[in-house]
């Protein structure tokens, strides 16, 4: 077996309910009034443009990209990324089933690379073999961030 190629979804997107909406209405008419009361403009201009930001990615479709893993590279849609960049990989789970596999680079500032798992018909287990000669799995933590991302995407 040389690689393992799937095609999945950028992110798992969810339909937002009307308390999304409700919240994110209330929070940004309480931060534009905060704006407001202490006249800082550039502070209403950046709650607005978020507020838009949000409701847009919140609508968005999410796109199909190809995923594939070799024994000496990951590749994601067109992108080329040497396995020798990493130092390992965990799973990130919702509900107990895998969603995403991320690579973790050897370099600090260097980002990491996520690629998601689709949801119906993927062996989990036979990637981790294939990459087990590769790469060590370890658990990591979702982030601050990862958290935040993962409620906004959906």
């Amino acid at each position: 077996m040389d690689n393992i190629a799937w095609e999945a979804n950028e992110y798992n997107a969810t339909k937002r309910g009307a308390t999304f909406y409700i919240a994110l209405t209330l929070a940004t008419l309480s931060l534009g009034a905060l704006a407001v009361f202490t006249r800082s403009w550039t502070f209403l201009a950046v709650v607005v443009i978020a507020a838009v930001a949000v409701v847009v990615q919140a609508n968005s479709k999410p796109q199909k990209v190809k995923y594939s893993v070799s024994k000496d590279a990951i590749k994601i849609n067109d992108r080329e990324l040497p396995l020798t960049d990493f130092k390992s990989y965990s799973l990130t789970s919702l509900n107990n089933k895998p969603t995403a596999i991320n690579f973790i680079p050897k370099k600090r500032f260097k980002g990491q690379a996520t690629l998601q798992v689709p949801e119906k018909d993927f062996d989990v287990k036979k990637l981790q073999i294939f990459l087990a000669a590769k790469l060590p799995e370890t658990s990591a933590p979702n982030g601050l961030l990862d958290f935040i991302s993962q409620k906004i995407r959906g």
